[in-house]
Protein backbone atom coordinates (compact mmCIF):
# COMPACT_ATOMS: atom_id res chain seq x y z
CA UNK A 1 0.00 0.00 0.00
CA UNK A 2 1.32 3.41 -0.92
CA UNK A 3 1.97 5.50 2.17
CA UNK A 4 0.43 8.53 0.52
CA UNK A 5 -2.92 6.74 0.35
CA UNK A 6 -3.14 6.96 4.14
CA UNK A 7 -3.47 10.75 3.88
CA UNK A 8 -7.09 11.49 3.23
CA UNK A 9 -8.06 14.83 1.71
CA UNK A 10 -10.47 17.01 3.64
CA UNK A 11 -14.08 16.77 2.67
CA UNK A 12 -15.54 19.98 1.16
CA UNK A 13 -17.42 20.60 4.40
CA UNK A 14 -14.32 20.21 6.58
CA UNK A 15 -12.27 22.30 4.19
CA UNK A 16 -14.84 25.09 4.46
CA UNK A 17 -14.86 24.81 8.26
CA UNK A 18 -11.07 25.13 8.44
CA UNK A 19 -11.12 28.00 5.99
CA UNK A 20 -13.51 29.85 8.28
CA UNK A 21 -11.35 28.92 11.27
CA UNK A 22 -8.38 30.60 9.61
CA UNK A 23 -10.45 33.73 8.97
CA UNK A 24 -11.65 33.77 12.58
CA UNK A 25 -8.07 33.23 13.77
CA UNK A 26 -6.83 36.20 11.75
CA UNK A 27 -9.59 38.38 13.18
CA UNK A 28 -8.80 37.10 16.70
CA UNK A 29 -5.12 37.96 16.23
CA UNK A 30 -5.87 41.50 15.02
CA UNK A 31 -8.55 42.06 17.65
CA UNK A 32 -6.35 40.85 20.53
CA UNK A 33 -3.43 42.96 19.31
CA UNK A 34 -5.66 46.04 19.09
CA UNK A 35 -7.11 45.36 22.54
CA UNK A 36 -3.66 44.96 24.06
CA UNK A 37 -2.65 48.34 22.66
CA UNK A 38 -5.81 50.49 22.91
CA UNK A 39 -9.14 48.89 21.84
CA UNK A 40 -11.50 48.51 24.82
CA UNK A 41 -13.81 45.63 23.76
CA UNK A 42 -12.36 42.32 24.91
CA UNK A 43 -11.37 39.62 22.44
CA UNK A 44 -13.21 37.29 24.81
CA UNK A 45 -16.33 38.18 22.80
CA UNK A 46 -14.88 36.59 19.68
CA UNK A 47 -13.44 33.61 21.57
CA UNK A 48 -16.82 32.76 23.12
CA UNK A 49 -18.51 33.09 19.73
CA UNK A 50 -15.87 30.79 18.22
CA UNK A 51 -16.73 28.13 20.79
CA UNK A 52 -20.40 28.35 19.87
CA UNK A 53 -19.59 28.29 16.15
CA UNK A 54 -16.89 25.62 16.00
CA UNK A 55 -16.90 23.75 19.31
CA UNK A 56 -14.32 23.77 22.10
CA UNK A 57 -11.42 21.98 20.41
CA UNK A 58 -11.51 23.88 17.11
CA UNK A 59 -12.07 27.17 18.94
CA UNK A 60 -8.61 26.74 20.46
CA UNK A 61 -7.15 27.74 17.09
CA UNK A 62 -8.47 31.35 17.19
CA UNK A 63 -7.85 31.33 20.94
CA UNK A 64 -4.13 30.70 20.40
CA UNK A 65 -4.12 33.33 17.65
CA UNK A 66 -5.62 35.77 20.16
CA UNK A 67 -2.91 34.87 22.67
CA UNK A 68 -0.18 35.65 20.14
CA UNK A 69 -1.85 38.92 19.17
CA UNK A 70 -2.25 39.98 22.80
CA UNK A 71 1.39 39.24 23.61
CA UNK A 72 2.63 41.12 20.54
CA UNK A 73 0.50 44.10 21.53
CA UNK A 74 1.92 43.87 25.04
CA UNK A 75 5.45 43.85 23.64
CA UNK A 76 4.72 47.01 21.64
CA UNK A 77 3.52 48.89 24.73
CA UNK A 78 6.33 47.53 26.90
CA UNK A 79 9.00 48.63 24.43
CA UNK A 80 7.32 51.97 23.85
CA UNK A 81 7.10 52.62 27.60
CA UNK A 82 10.78 51.79 27.89
CA UNK A 83 11.62 54.58 25.43
CA UNK A 84 8.94 57.17 26.21
CA UNK A 85 6.92 56.34 29.35
CA UNK A 86 5.10 59.68 29.57
CA UNK A 87 3.75 59.41 26.02
CA UNK A 88 2.53 55.87 26.66
CA UNK A 89 0.90 56.96 29.89
CA UNK A 90 -0.96 59.76 28.12
CA UNK A 91 -1.95 57.37 25.33
CA UNK A 92 -3.31 54.76 27.76
CA UNK A 93 -5.32 57.39 29.60
CA UNK A 94 -7.35 57.99 26.43
CA UNK A 95 -8.87 54.51 26.80
CA UNK A 96 -12.36 54.65 28.38
CA UNK A 97 -12.30 53.53 32.01
CA UNK A 98 -8.56 53.94 32.60
CA UNK A 99 -7.54 56.52 35.20
CA UNK A 100 -4.33 57.78 36.79
CA UNK A 101 -5.27 56.04 40.01
CA UNK A 102 -5.67 52.72 38.23
CA UNK A 103 -2.28 53.14 36.54
CA UNK A 104 -0.59 53.83 39.89
CA UNK A 105 -2.30 50.86 41.56
CA UNK A 106 -1.28 48.45 38.82
CA UNK A 107 2.30 49.76 38.82
CA UNK A 108 2.60 49.10 42.58
CA UNK A 109 1.02 45.64 42.27
CA UNK A 110 3.35 44.75 39.39
CA UNK A 111 6.41 45.79 41.39
CA UNK A 112 5.34 43.56 44.30
CA UNK A 113 3.98 40.41 42.64
CA UNK A 114 3.86 40.60 38.82
CA UNK A 115 2.43 37.11 38.29
CA UNK A 116 -0.30 37.57 40.89
CA UNK A 117 -1.11 41.04 39.57
CA UNK A 118 -1.46 39.78 35.99
CA UNK A 119 -3.59 36.80 37.00
CA UNK A 120 -5.89 38.82 39.24
CA UNK A 121 -6.10 41.60 36.66
CA UNK A 122 -7.14 39.14 33.99
CA UNK A 123 -10.07 37.95 36.08
CA UNK A 124 -11.12 41.26 37.64
CA UNK A 125 -11.42 43.36 34.52
CA UNK A 126 -8.18 45.34 34.70
CA UNK A 127 -7.04 45.82 31.07
CA UNK A 128 -3.92 43.91 30.06
CA UNK A 129 -2.61 47.05 28.32
CA UNK A 130 -2.08 48.74 31.69
CA UNK A 131 0.22 45.94 32.86
CA UNK A 132 2.20 46.13 29.61
CA UNK A 133 2.49 49.91 29.84
CA UNK A 134 3.61 49.97 33.49
CA UNK A 135 5.76 46.83 33.68
CA UNK A 136 9.08 48.49 32.83
CA UNK A 137 8.40 51.39 35.19
CA UNK A 138 7.65 48.83 37.91
CA UNK A 139 11.13 47.36 37.44
CA UNK A 140 10.16 44.27 35.47
CA UNK A 141 13.04 43.88 33.03
CA UNK A 142 14.23 42.57 30.67
CA UNK A 143 11.24 41.91 28.43
CA UNK A 144 11.27 38.15 29.15
CA UNK A 145 10.49 38.87 32.80
CA UNK A 146 7.22 40.42 31.66
CA UNK A 147 6.39 37.95 28.88
CA UNK A 148 6.56 34.84 31.05
CA UNK A 149 3.85 35.81 33.57
CA UNK A 150 1.92 37.66 30.85
CA UNK A 151 1.76 34.51 28.71
CA UNK A 152 0.52 32.39 31.60
CA UNK A 153 -2.04 34.99 32.69
CA UNK A 154 -3.45 35.62 29.19
CA UNK A 155 -3.62 31.91 28.38
CA UNK A 156 -5.41 31.17 31.66
CA UNK A 157 -7.94 33.93 30.99
CA UNK A 158 -8.65 32.77 27.43
CA UNK A 159 -8.91 29.10 28.41
CA UNK A 160 -11.35 30.07 31.15
CA UNK A 161 -13.51 31.83 28.55
CA UNK A 162 -13.38 28.74 26.34
CA UNK A 163 -14.30 26.49 29.28
CA UNK A 164 -17.28 28.58 30.41
CA UNK A 165 -18.50 28.94 26.83
CA UNK A 166 -18.04 25.20 26.30
CA UNK A 167 -20.19 24.36 29.32
CA UNK A 168 -22.91 26.72 28.08
CA UNK A 169 -22.72 25.14 24.62
CA UNK A 170 -22.96 21.64 26.07
CA UNK A 171 -26.01 22.52 28.17
CA UNK A 172 -27.95 24.42 25.51
CA UNK A 173 -26.86 23.08 22.13
CA UNK A 174 -29.77 20.67 21.68
CA UNK A 175 -32.26 23.47 22.34
CA UNK A 176 -30.69 26.41 20.54
CA UNK A 177 -28.29 24.85 18.06
CA UNK A 178 -25.35 26.85 16.74
CA UNK A 179 -27.05 30.02 15.49
CA UNK A 180 -29.19 30.31 18.61
CA UNK A 181 -26.16 29.94 20.84
CA UNK A 182 -24.27 32.63 18.96
CA UNK A 183 -27.22 34.99 19.28
CA UNK A 184 -27.48 34.25 23.01
CA UNK A 185 -23.75 34.86 23.44
CA UNK A 186 -23.96 38.20 21.64
CA UNK A 187 -26.94 39.18 23.78
CA UNK A 188 -25.01 38.36 26.97
CA UNK A 189 -22.08 40.49 25.84
CA UNK A 190 -24.34 43.39 24.85
CA UNK A 191 -25.95 43.29 28.30
CA UNK A 192 -22.52 43.10 29.93
CA UNK A 193 -21.17 46.12 28.08
CA UNK A 194 -24.38 48.07 28.60
CA UNK A 195 -24.04 47.42 32.34
CA UNK A 196 -20.34 48.27 32.25
CA UNK A 197 -21.00 51.52 30.42
CA UNK A 198 -23.74 52.48 32.86
CA UNK A 199 -21.53 51.77 35.87
CA UNK A 200 -18.55 53.51 34.27
CA UNK A 201 -20.40 56.72 33.49
CA UNK A 202 -21.95 56.80 36.95
CA UNK A 203 -18.56 56.41 38.56
CA UNK A 204 -17.09 59.15 36.41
Amino acid sequence: MNGMSLIRPLSPRNALTWSWLLVWSLVAFIWAFAEAVWFFIMVDVLISLAVMRFGVLRAMVPTLAALIGALLGGIVLYQWAQVNPETVRAFILTVPGITEELLRTVSVDMADEPLDALFLGGFTGVPFKIFAATAYEAGIAPLQEFLQPASMARLSRFVAVVAVSGVLRFLLYTRLRRVGLMRLTLFIWVVFYAWFGYVFWNIV
